[in-house]
């Protein structure tokens, strides 16, 4: 009965450290992506739409991506979102 009980305590101590590592690490990926995006010039664009897809919105997958860098595959895949929305 002792040992189910520490087991317990154990198995949600490791779930909830995994809940809040993961979170964290979405946290500071959006982060990371934001001063990305805020450090592009948009005057090295000709328009708004080349910023957006050219500029911003690569670099923002490059930067969040590297920040996750460290999950595994599958799980990345789940949890990326394909296009990024931008409403200027």
């Amino acid at each position: 009965m002792l040992f189910m009980l520490f087991f317990v305590l154990f198995y949600a101590l490791v779930t909830y450290a995994i809940l809040f590592l993961l979170q964290s690490s979405f946290v500071f990926a959006a982060t990371e992506g934001a001063r990305s995006a805020i450090a592009i010039d948009p005057m090295a664009y000709s328009s708004t739409a080349q910023y957006t897809t050219q500029g911003v919105t690569n670099q923002v997958k490059t930067t969040v991506g590297k920040a996750l860098s460290w999950m595994p595959d599958h799980i990345r895949t789940v949890c990326w979102v394909p296009t990024i929305a931008m409403w200027w």
